[in-house]
């Protein structure tokens, strides 16, 4: 089996997402911006 197959590419790329998430601060702002649209300045008041 080939380790660079089709699954093997969905894989690192979940990976990079998970990586780029796993932060806290990351994940509380995705929250806020999940709440409606933010500006930058609001979004660096809020974290």
């Amino acid at each position: 089996m080939s380790s660079t197959g089709p699954k093997q590419a969905i894989y690192a790329s979940l990976a990079e997402v998970a990586q780029a998430l796993g932060h806290p601060h990351r994940l509380e702002l995705l929250e806020h911006l999940a709440q409606g649209v933010r500006s930058v300045e609001d979004l660096s008041a809020l974290a």
